[in-house]
């Protein structure tokens, strides 16, 4: 992502079937001006929420509806026009009041006999772990980091969930108890939080998380993490934490981090995680009072 200037912001991922690499410049002295406003002291991003939450969200979706746009014109155009399918007529029913059509031509096609053979009760298969499978990689070159790594660099998301790890409410920062979780985090009273969580080092499974409490004080805490893919989420594996300063940070179990001191809502706690495995992934983070 490039101004005028010459000058590279940052790096954002897209997913796409088609593989591409690209550069997005913006040349023209209006648009310039406007993404430069959206970029905090570091100019390593440009933000929506910057300088005002939301001020600059339409800004945001413009370009990156532009750059979609762009990357789907890459992919090929399919000719095809008829698809046959070996064997579907057995699961099709009968329709012998309709003469059948042709999509060409208008000539009736031949009558096909359909296959009435008994099908197998049973499938052998392979057991999936579903942990496996939804923490796998997808392909794509995260990060929301990507495009959106779900939950990553586009923006805040909301922390509140209960004992399941589905998205919930909880009133004053006490959340619905759960069915254990990580370590039995869950069962305690939850903590709303605004996050985000974007790859730092995806070579080495290296994720920033950062979490800011929508208290007004600050609380003894303990975080749950989980990995989200398309057949659910699991708690995430990490190997090792820390915090912004370099000071470790306790890993109980699996996904669960601290306790930690969150900051009230006018601070923000920083870490980093390394996962055992490197993978490309979206994660959840929730917050629970720690005794």
């Amino acid at each position: 992502m490039v101004r005028k200037t010459g000058m590279a912001v940052f790096a954002k991922h897209f997913r796409s079937v088609a593989p591409f690499c690209g550069v997005f410049i913006c040349n023209i002295e209006t648009g310039n001006k406007l993404l430069r406003d959206m970029e905090p002291p570091r100019h390593d991003v440009w933000d929506g929420d910057h300088p005002e939450k939301g001020e600059n969200k339409k800004i945001e979706a413009e370009y990156i509806h532009f750059i979609r746009d762009c990357v789907k014109n890459l992919l090929p155009s399919d000719d095809a026009k008829v698809i046959s399918v070996p064997g579907l007529n057995r699961f099709l029913p009968d329709d012998d009041d309709s003469a059948e059509e042709a999509f060409e031509g208008g000539e009736q096609q031949k009558a096909e006999s359909p296959d009435r053979s008994r099908l197998p009760e049973k499938i052998e298969g392979k057991k999936i772990d579903p942990r496996r499978t939804s923490a796998q990689p997808d392909n794509v070159a995260v990060g929301e980091g990507e495009e959106d790594v779900e939950g990553g660099e586009g923006g805040w998301r909301e922390g509140k969930t209960n004992g399941d790890g589905d998205e919930g409410n909880g009133e004053d920062g006490k959340g619905t108890t759960g069915k254990g979780g990580p370590q039995g985090e869950q069962s305690k009273p939850t903590i709303p939080i605004l996050y985000r969580t974007f790859a730092t080092n995806l070579d080495a499974g290296v994720y920033a998380l950062t979490v800011q409490s929508e208290h007004k004080s600050a609380k003894n805490a303990t975080f749950s993490v989980w990995t989200v893919g398309d057949q659910g989420k699991s708690p995430a594996e990490i190997l090792s934490a820390r915090l912004k300063d370099g000071k470790t940070i306790t890993v109980k179990g699996t996904g669960v981090l601290g306790p930690l001191v969150l900051p009230n809502q006018k601070g923000s706690l920083h870490m980093e995680i390394k996962l055992r495995e490197p993978l490309r992934l979206a994660m959840e983070v929730a917050a629970h009072e720690a005794e």
